[in-house]
């Protein structure tokens, strides 16, 4: 049973051993100078990973954030348009509203007036109303408003046709609008499809790209304009030939295009520019608006996006585009901030683990200068032991032969002492024997002893007496 206990014992210090064995190696592999290479290599690795990853996800959100924002800058567009359709179709109520469909000069300033384009309305230059003049009717026309006071007034531009138009009401009336009073805008072969359009779909309809007529040699903006048609029914006639016959003229408004995306966009967006053409063909010349400064050309745009939207049956291209200076690590630090943060981790670890490596290895070195000390001084000692080991027993050898010496010399007093004390003790004892009978003898004669006689306890003299003290 013990043998078996020692054997159990002796297997798991032998397991123990090996497993302690293992994790050494495992220890010593792990901390060497190759596997700090290959740990830097690999970490390395991993932060430009990780860096890539980030920038991608990076790239994703802002072009995610450039496609919301041009969605969020055309539903601007096309809502706010939608609002001034319905201020348009606010002017043709009024006159629906007014007794004999007849609007008056000053009730029409009135109502301009209350609307306060200026400041509600932005890129709105006026609110007008024209109406159709045909050749019979030109010279009548043209009395009745001198009439009012206009004696300058006259349908422009001057020439023979066959149908014209004339801007009869402006607000607000001033000298930018002036410029306007009595155009004939069915001259112009871009207007007159939107006028046209209008007066014979009964809804609102927007020009193509034009020069407002109200526009001088400074800050020239190209512009468009908006048109809802007054019918003297005072409701949309069934048919096309009944609208055209009960066509009174058109309540419409000119824009300017830049005061018109400065006022639905705000302040300018640093991530974003856009062109916004006329129609479905990306052409100069059919370029209404552009946010683009010559800072911001670029062949290779980071994000660029193309929407279409339909204003007023006139359909819009809108380029968005990222400035020529975006950048995506401007825009964003993350990469950037993950590589360093990476970098710096994967360089501590290097740092550690190599660290780790010469630390092992000089206490591996300092062990091993330790275990020969060590191993001289077991051998200096165990010399020394030996050496005094070795006096010891030399020492012990003449103590011995002294001990035997003395031994045998106090063996032989011993024996002369007990020859001495026989010889001593046999004298007394015979004196004691005289004494005792000569006391014997004086008793017997009646006399009194002759002797006091002392003797040694519990000797026994030659004829038997035990001698007692007295």
């Amino acid at each position: 049973m013990n043998n078996d206990n020692m054997a159990s014992t002796s297997d798991k210090q032998t397991s123990s051993t090996g497993s302690s064995l293992r994790k050494r190696h495992l220890y010593e592999r792990f901390h060497s100078s190759l596997m700090a290479w290959v740990i830097l290599a690999i970490s390395l690795l991993l932060t430009l990973t990780a860096y890539l990853v980030s920038q991608q996800l990076v790239e994703k959100r802002l072009h995610e954030q450039f496609d919301f924002r041009a969605l969020e800058i055309s539903k601007a567009i096309e809502e706010r348009l939608s609002v001034y359709e319905q201020i348009l179709w606010s002017g043709v109520a009024l006159f629906y509203a007014s007794p004999e469909m007849a609007v008056e000069r000053q009730q029409w300033a009135a109502f301009v007036d209350a609307l306060n384009i200026e400041e509600h309305w932005p890129g709105v230059q006026g609110m007008g109303y024209s109406i159709p003049v045909s050749a019979q009717t030109k010279a009548v026309h043209t009395a009745s408003i001198r009439a009012e006071g206009f004696q300058d007034y006259q349908i422009k531009p001057e020439g023979e046709r066959d149908e014209y138009s004339a801007i009869v009401f402006l607000e607000p009336f001033d000298w930018r609008n002036k410029r306007a009073f009595g155009y004939d805008m069915w001259s112009n072969a871009m207007r007159r499809e939107a006028m046209s359009r209008a007066r014979d779909e009964g809804v609102a309809a927007s020009s193509g790209v034009i020069t407002l007529v109200q526009e001088t040699e400074e800050n020239v903006q190209r512009g468009f304009l908006m048109y809802v048609p007054v019918y003297r029914s005072g409701s949309l006639p069934d048919s096309l030939s009944e609208r055209r016959e009960a066509f009174q003229g058109w309540v419409y408004a000119p824009f300017r295009a830049a005061n018109l995306m400065a006022g639905i966009l705000g302040s300018d967006d640093t991530h974003i520019v856009f062109d916004v053409y006329d129609g479905s063909a990306t052409k100069s010349e059919n370029l209404l608006y552009s946010s683009l400064s010559e800072a911001d050309l670029s062949d290779l745009p980071v994000f660029s996006k193309t929407e279409g939207i339909m204003l007023q049956g006139r359909p819009w291209t809108i380029v968005f585009r990222t400035p020529a200076d975006f950048s995506l690590d401007e825009e964003s630090s993350v990469p950037q901030l993950v590589a360093l943060i990476g970098l710096v981790i994967d360089l501590l670890l290097f740092y550690v683990i190599l660290s780790l490596h010469y630390i092992s290895r000089r206490a591996q070195a300092m062990a091993s200068d330790m275990t020969l000390e060590l191993q001289a001084a077991k051998v200096g000692l165990e010399a020394e032991i030996e050496a005094r080991t070795e006096q010891l027993l030399e020492a012990q050898d003449d103590l011995e032969e002294k001990i035997q010496h003395r031994t045998g010399e106090l063996q032989a007093k011993v024996h002369e002492m007990e020859k001495m004390n026989q010889l001593t003790s046999g004298r007394e004892l015979r004196v004691i024997e005289l004494k005792q009978e000569v006391n014997e003898l004086a008793i017997e004669l009646g006399r009194l002893p002759s002797y006091e006689v002392d003797s040694v306890e519990g000797a026994t003299t030659s004829t038997g007496h035990t001698v007692i003290n007295e």
